[in-house]
């Protein structure tokens, strides 16, 4: 196996770039983002066509805040990639809940597709109640950063959490963090 970014031409470049997109979208529908998709994260079996993605410490849950733009880049990295060592150029995206994600793998299983980012606990991944808990925790902070001197009160029933919890993404992204825990 070589490297991608080892590979000076293809017999079959939309094969292999084909194989490689059905690799990211079985990612997606077991709940997973590469994060760090590029040529020197793929090997290629020259002979066989198979492709094989490596490097993995980064990979995070698509719960994640930040997962639909990791999965851009993912895509975005192999489409210029393609585009500038074969000239070929793919106009294909991956959305986080396509239908195409669950088709790729439904001869991998008889049941319903395993959330292996829950297995595996990546980053951005959580469990109703784990979610909850994480939110109530973050906006009891918030909150608390926001209460004036005169000891006005907030009612927190009427804190929206998407809105708190897309503050918090900020936050955290502000801070240089992509664990959110």
């Amino acid at each position: 196996e070589k490297l991608l970014n080892n590979v000076a031409s293809l017999r079959h470049p939309r094969r292999t770039y084909s194989i490689i997109m059905d690799i990211v979208r079985k990612f997606v529908a077991h709940g997973l983002v590469h994060g760090d998709l590029n040529e020197f994260n793929l090997l290629l079996e020259p002979r066989s066509g198979n492709v094989t993605v490596i490097d993995f410490p980064q990979m995070i849950s698509k719960q994640h805040p930040e997962a639909a733009e990791w999965l851009s880049r993912d895509v975005d990295c192999v489409k210029k990639f393609f585009k500038k060592r074969f000239g070929k150029v793919y106009n294909e995206t991956i959305d986080l809940h396509e239908n195409k994600a669950h088709v790729a793998v439904e001869n991998l299983t008889a049941s319903k597709v395993q959330r292996l980012d829950r297995q595996l606990k990546v980053s951005g991944c959580y469990g109703d109640d784990q979610q909850s808990a994480v939110y109530e925790r973050h906006r009891k902070e918030l909150l608390n950063s926001n209460i004036a001197d005169d000891d006005e009160t907030f009612q927190l029933q009427n804190i929206d959490l998407d809105a708190l919890w897309d503050a918090f993404a900020k936050q955290q992204k502000q801070q240089g963090h992509t664990q959110m825990s």
